[in-house]
């Protein structure tokens, strides 16, 4: 089909849901998303798991639905690892309504042929927050600042490894922690060598200033299906240094980035101490993800989903009438 279809849309509306990136993607292909009471062409859900509004808008309808896992959180080698069994809950009734299921990396495609039997999840990646901005990086008036972005009361994120790897440092960086979502426990800095400021939810236009004049990102996390943060910090020109977990070889590989031992905050300093003494790898590492920042545009991203829906459509021409996310059944 020729025409630009118009997408009915699911997923969380919040000042950094990542609905509104997918939104703007179609709408800069050309696409239409529908308002409520609308026509549309197909769904595009990337809800939680047991949210069920794109499930019951495609029972209504009839439209194909595209469905997004982001990951399925089984926090593998973690305190917080889930059983396989636990991690079936929700695949019967999501496969069985999915015409097409998309992810984010190939990590998270194999962890569906693990835990699901399902084999044919397609890489679409997310959108960033912000668009790039690479313009005169090397020289930009930067605060001698460590950024750390996430629902960091989540032990999963490892904020508490940073304050830990940066009180080690006789002359580290500030810290900015950049809160999503509830903050009960807000860490204070072990020694005055350095200051925490907070940030709660602010606009993405917010945080890619804070970001674009930081020295550095921190990622420490133990677990991601992505984790846009590094991405995000690289397309605006500034280094990171992220957790050594399977994800992030995978989105960084062919980068020379900087990772550590998530459990360790000894490797962690290290890494920042190297980072503060060297100034240039990290305007290299800029330089080796720039061709990877592309594909994590809005448009790019709306543009995977939109051909993963003209799939589904030309299967059906064809008389392939089964849906692909139940060949894993």
């Amino acid at each position: 089909m020729s025409h630009a279809p118009t997408v009915k849309t699911f997923g969380f509306r919040g000042l950094w849901g990542q609905i509104g990136r997918i939104e703007e993607g179609f709408r800069r292909i050309g696409c239409k998303v529908a308002d409520a009471g609308e026509d549309f062409d197909f769904i595009y859900s990337n809800e939680l798991l047991q949210d069920r509004g794109a499930i019951e808008c495609k029972a209504q309808s009839g439209k194909p639905l595209i469905r997004h896992i982001q990951d399925l959180p089984a926090y593998e080698n973690t305190p917080q690892e889930k059983t396989a069994a636990e991690l079936q809950t929700y695949r019967d009734v999501t496969l069985a309504h999915a015409d097409r299921v998309t992810t984010n990396t190939n990590f998270v495609v194999r962890q569906l042929e693990r835990y699901w039997n399902y084999p044919d999840a397609i890489v679409v990646g997310q959108p960033l927050q912000f668009d790039p901005d690479l313009d005169g990086f090397r020289d930009r008036k930067r605060r001698n600042l460590a950024v750390i972005i996430g629902r960091l009361d989540d032990p999963l994120k490892n904020a508490n490894l940073a304050v830990q790897a940066l009180s080690r440092l006789r002359a580290p960086p500030d810290l900015a922690m950049v809160w999503v979502g509830k903050a009960k426990r807000k860490p204070r800095s072990f020694f005055r060598r350095f200051r925490i400021e907070h940030h709660r939810e602010i606009p993405a236009s917010a945080l890619a200033e804070l970001v674009k004049h930081a020295r550095m990102v921190l990622a420490p996390s133990l677990f991601e299906g992505l984790g846009l943060p590094p991405i995000e910090a690289l397309a605006a020109g500034t280094p990171a240094i992220v957790s050594d977990i399977p994800v992030k070889r995978e989105v960084f590989a062919d980068v020379p980035m900087l990772f550590h031992d998530p459990h360790d905050p000894a490797d962690l300093a290290r890494a920042i101490q190297f980072l503060l003494d060297h100034e240039e790898h990290g305007w290299k590492m800029v330089e080796a993800f720039a061709p990877k920042v592309e594909a994590y545009r809005p448009e790019a991203v709306a543009a995977k989903i939109l051909a993963a829906y003209r799939d589904v459509i030309a299967s059906r021409a064809a008389g392939q009438t089964g849906h692909s996310a139940r060949s894993g059944a």
